[in-house]
């Protein structure tokens, strides 16, 4: 997997994202540091590398779910099933804003994620040629659905989240459910 090194600009100035980790037995509400300027799924795959951030093995998390008030916890990226952000604008490529990322021509396919805990329902974004084998098949951890609508794995409705980065190693399958439009 490729690893980038990113600058001190991004160091000096890290936001607090705002999330959503769906574990098999809970979910852990918080925010993590952020590199403004940094794609969610970059941090999230370990695209690159930032002194005491999430872009390793474990989120950094500040866990605002806990009765007892806020709390630094560290959450293993392999025990995460999903990370869903509810705030749309920062779901609208979380980083994207800062550096300009190329416009690549996709098509929005609908798609049903089944996972052990929770099913998925929403898009995936295919580039020219591509298959959503080949987009499962990536050398990253977390692939991206948006518009999804979340359910228990008996069917009941959790919500709606305008980005979902599923964990690969936690999908016993995906549906193709139709072909969309070019996005």
């Amino acid at each position: 997997m490729e690893t980038r090194a990113f600058g001190a600009q991004t160091e000096k100035t890290p936001e607090w994202l705002p999330l959503e980790c769906y574990t098999e037995d809970e979910v852990v509400v918080g925010r993590i540091k952020w590199p403004v300027g940094q794609r969610l799924l970059d941090l999230l795959n370990s695209l690159y590398m930032v002194h005491r951030d999430s872009s390793g093995e474990f989120l950094d998390v500040i866990d605002i779910s806990r009765e007892a008030g806020d709390s630094r916890t560290l959450v293993s990226k392999s025990a995460v099933r999903m990370i869903a952000i509810s705030d749309s604008e920062l779901a609208r490529g979380a980083g994207g804003g800062s550096l300009q990322y190329p416009f690549v021509k996709k098509s929005e396919i609908t798609v049903s994620v089944k996972l052990k805990t929770h099913n998925v329902n929403g898009a995936m974004h295919l580039a020219a040629g591509e298959d959503i084998q080949d987009v499962l098949n990536r050398d990253v951890l977390f692939v991206p659905v948006t518009n999804a609508t979340l359910a228990t794995s008996e069917n009941h409705f959790y919500g709606t989240r305008p980005f979902v980065a599923v964990n690969k190693r936690h999908i016993v399958w995906v549906r193709v459910e139709q072909s969309g439009s070019t996005v």
